[in-house]
């Protein structure tokens, strides 16, 4: 995992849940409990799984040198 400075962090977490609160309303309505991989740079959902793990696992699937916004979907908020 890539070691992230705090404003890299901060950054990352105000444009993921920017684009999360986009899609908010239809993720907790579809997905409660579940979680969201988003790509906070593109402004899109990558992966839904049932666990943080598996949603990061499944984005760096798609995306291997990425760092991604991950969410419990109405719940917590994760940055892999």
């Amino acid at each position: 995992m890539k070691e992230l400075c705090k404003e890299a962090v901060d950054k990352i977490a105000e444009k993921g849940e920017k684009v999360y609160q986009l899609h908010q309303r239809k993720l907790e309505e579809d997905h409660y409990g579940r979680a969201v991989a988003i790509d906070w740079e593109q402004g899109k959902i990558v992966a839904v799984a049932d666990t943080i793990d598996e949603a990061a696992e499944e984005a760096k699937k798609k995306q291997p040198e990425k760092v991604f916004y991950i969410k419990k979907i109405g719940e917590d908020v994760f940055i892999f």
